[in-house]
């Protein structure tokens, strides 16, 4: 279950950082009497001194070389291109579950219009002057085209998603690139669960929410996260095969219009500490995600590892120090440009106990600025579990304003 308690000591194999103590989901949540879901885990029976990252059980034996910490990965490379180029309909049916997921009725990422010819060339209408259907602005964006410039513009005020279909409390809201599938985890049960929810577009409300039930299991599952072409959804479990309580999983299946076949864990991320929280960007190479190893900057820390096409390993981890503090770092998000970072903190400088928080940097080789508070959507409360719509103009976070944690969401309009 999810928790996050005050308290001035350690109680029981809880750890303890700045009078925070962390149990459950590993989340920012706070609960000041909550025994139930502190003893009911046994994921954190030793999150303290836990961490052993002297070999990594890598699933190929040529892993990817180290690359720059501040290095974001680029759109160029031809195994990319044949996984984001359409090669057949994604027009399969919609259920209660993930299994299929509609590409029609959407306003930006479909396949209706001229698609690239080839493996290696963009098309040419994302050099044509006209926004396309499959364009999120003018000649950029979408699997298809170069990546907008990352928008800036403020947000308007966030206002509370009911969910229809749940009754406990509601974290990591992701929304698929056709801005039509939401995707969360939920604590109805005595586990958590990874549920997902559809509208037919934008403006229009989200129906009635059910479990992702080839995605979960008997233990918990959660914080998910689903690929530009919707072929590889990333989250974590504690299911058997676990290293660490919370590790990360990979799902895979052939294309959208059939359920994940095969979920293995990553075991060239995942640690003997809690990793979880995962962000892939736009061209499958980059996993963003947080993790509670040792050899961070603080209690918990941004993470990313890098590929050298969608379906390679991961090499070793890297932590982008300039984002961590002593404090915690979680649930990061990156724009497809790869120059802006939202993520949670409850560094010093925030409204509430965690915030929301964004960086900018002016090339993928260079490291984030100082991140600043997005003080217009925080709260003397908690944000957590940040996510943006791929185009950027819609904003998903968890929050515990009006008691029970539940989904938010703010607008803004990317002119380009």
């Amino acid at each position: 279950m999810s928790c996050l308690t005050r308290t001035l000591g350690v109680v029981g194999a809880i750890a303890v950082i700045g009078g925070w103590s962390a149990c459950g989901r590993m989340g920012f949540e706070l609960y000041t009497n909550d025994s139930d879901r502190i003893s009911e885990h046994s994921e954190l029976d030793s999150i303290t001194g836990m961490e052993n990252d002297s070999s990594w059980d890598s699933v190929s034996d040529s892993p990817v070389g180290g690359d720059s910490v501040s290095d974001t990965a680029e759109t160029d490379s031809d195994d990319t291109q044949d996984t984001l180029m359409p090669t057949e309909s994604e027009s399969g049916t919609t259920d209660s579950s993930v299994d299929t997921e509609s590409d029609s009725a959407t306003d930006t990422a479909t396949d209706t219009d001229t698609a690239p010819d080839s493996d290696t060339d963009m098309p040419a209408s994302c050099y044509d002057g006209v926004k396309d259907s499959f364009e999120f602005f003018t000649d950029c964006g979408g699997l298809y085209c170069p990546p907008c410039p990352a928008c800036t513009v403020p947000f308007d005020p966030p206002e509370e998603i009911v969910m229809q279909g749940v009754t406990g409390d509601v974290f990591a809201p992701f929304l698929s690139w056709n801005n039509q599938t939401l995707y969360f985890e939920a604590t109805d049960t005595d586990n958590e669960d990874i549920y997902s929810v559809e509208r037919s577009g934008r403006g229009i409300d989200f129906g009635v929410a059910a479990p992702a039930k080839e995605l979960n299991s008997v233990y918990s599952d959660g914080t998910p996260c689903c690929s530009s072409d919707k072929t590889q959804m990333v989250f974590y479990s504690t299911r058997p095969g676990s290293m660490g309580g919370r590790d990360l999983w990979l799902a895979s299946r052939d294309n959208s219009s059939v359920a994940f076949a095969e979920i293995v864990p990553l075991t060239e991320i995942n640690s003997t500490a809690i990793d979880h929280m995962p962000s892939l960007s736009v061209d499958m190479l980059t996993l963003y995600y947080t993790s509670f190893r040792s050899d961070g900057v603080g209690m918990s820390d941004i993470w990313m590892a890098r590929r050298a096409n969608p379906k390679s390993p991961f090499a070793a981890p890297q932590n982008p120090s300039e984002l961590n503090t002593v404090n915690r770092e979680e649930s990061p998000w990156v724009a497809a440009d790869g120059l802006v970072m939202y993520f949670i903190s409850d560094r010093t400088g925030g409204m509430g106990g965690a915030d929301i928080w964004w960086a900018t940097r002016p090339d993928s080789q260079s490291p984030f600025s100082a991140p600043v508070n997005l003080s217009d959507l925080n709260s003397a409360a908690d944000e957590v579990d940040v996510s943006l719509s791929a185009d950027e103009q819609e904003i998903y976070f968890s929050s515990n304003r009006n008691g029970p944690y539940t989904l938010w969401r703010a607008w803004r309009t990317c002119a380009q």
